[in-house]
């Protein structure tokens, strides 16, 4: 940690700060404001279908709940997993591996779509089929992910063809 932030803060000051900021968030309500355009259209459809969906967040389990709830999608998710209820967040596979085990899947059989890095490699390394969400605000290397997409539309358009080629 202190080659990422190289001062004398301590681990306990550092979380006192994360839940501060954590509460802002939730306070602020700001998920419905930056929700990607398509997404509920999205999930109901793939829920509709009786595909499973999860969440798998290296967020804490109140953000996640928080931004389910405040943007009205929470009812879309079988299962939500929060990496800091594991021994090990992304990059490890851990909690890809644990949302396969719950929704009681296959780990080759999941779809995941990732933006970042860790993510990505996350579950390439459970063994999982990775769609890029592309974030041009990050400069994250999504090399590894067997494809891209601009946005959710395209992602939707890449899952059903997915899905169509298993069949």
């Amino acid at each position: 940690m202190q080659s990422w932030w190289p001062t004398s803060i301590s681990i306990q000051e550092l979380k006192s700060m994360y839940q501060q900021a954590t509460q802002l968030v939730r306070v602020q309500d700001i998920y419905p404001y930056i929700l990607q355009p398509y997404t509920k259209i999205i999930l109901r459809q793939l829920s509709e279908k009786g595909i499973p969906l999860a969440i798998a967040s290296a967020s804490n389990k109140v953000l996640i709940d928080s931004m389910c709830t405040s943007c009205g999608i929470d009812s879309y998710f079988s299962f939500k997993q929060s990496g800091e209820d594991l021994q090990r967040s992304k990059p490890y596979p851990d909690i890809y591996l644990e949302v396969a085990k719950q929704l009681q899947v296959n780990p080759k059989n999941c779809i995941v779509v990732e933006d970042s890095t860790y993510g990505i490699r996350a579950a390439k390394d459970a063994g999982m089929y990775v769609i890029a969400k592309e974030d041009k605000r990050f400069h994250y290397d999504q090399s590894p992910a067997d494809i891209c997409g601009s946005d959710l539309f395209e992602i939707y358009t890449i899952i059903k063809n997915k899905l169509n080629e298993e069949k």
